[in-house]
């Protein structure tokens, strides 16, 4: 089950190009997308479409319904963004790269919990070696719509990424 609905995830929603995002169930690149943007998706594709030929996504184009909500929001020192919104779907979007070889890495909470695998934001990382503007840089689904809260805060320093970064440049939300 996990696959298939994954799966499905992964191609509801393309760009023109057929390329879907970094987030199985948020919406296509604006952009680019990179192999290891689409490499896990595929994966999952392939291995459902063996299990099921004849498989189609569940639900395409579902962020077609989003609306688009400009925002500027960076963290600051030890400041956290808030976006506060009522809907069933949220993505925001940022640059993947916008700050090279440095500090990338935000916390993520919805609605006050810290995401299940603790990954947040990795907005800096230099694996693309290339800015890629209006990516999604993190995308959530609840089953019906309501009021939420998603929170980004600063991550604690590594030796790997460096410490804190997050700037988007918008959202969408499905209501």
């Amino acid at each position: 089950r996990w696959l298939m609905v994954n799966a499905s995830a992964a191609g509801a929603d393309t760009n023109p190009l057929g390329e879907f995002g970094r987030f199985f169930d948020g919406p296509p690149p604006a952009s680019i997308a990179t192999a290891w943007q689409m490499d896990g998706g595929m994966a999952v594709m392939m291995a459902a479409a063996a299990l099921h030929p004849g498989g189609h996504p569940a639900d395409p184009g579902f962020w077609l319904h989003a609306d688009y909500y400009p925002d500027q929001a960076t963290l600051a020192g030890t400041h956290s963004v808030q976006v506060a919104f009522t809907g069933r779907a949220i993505a925001i979007l940022g640059d993947i790269g916008a700050r090279c070889c440095a500090f990338g890495h935000a916390t993520v909470q919805v609605d006050g919990v810290p995401t299940f695998d603790r990954t947040g934001i990795w907005q800096g990382m230099d694996s693309p070696a290339r800015r890629q503007p209006e990516q999604v840089l993190f995308a959530w689904r609840w089953p019906t719509s309501g009021r939420h809260v998603i929170t980004i805060g600063p991550a604690a320093f590594n030796s790997e990424q460096g410490g804190s970064f997050f700037q988007m440049t918008g959202y969408l939300v499905v209501r």
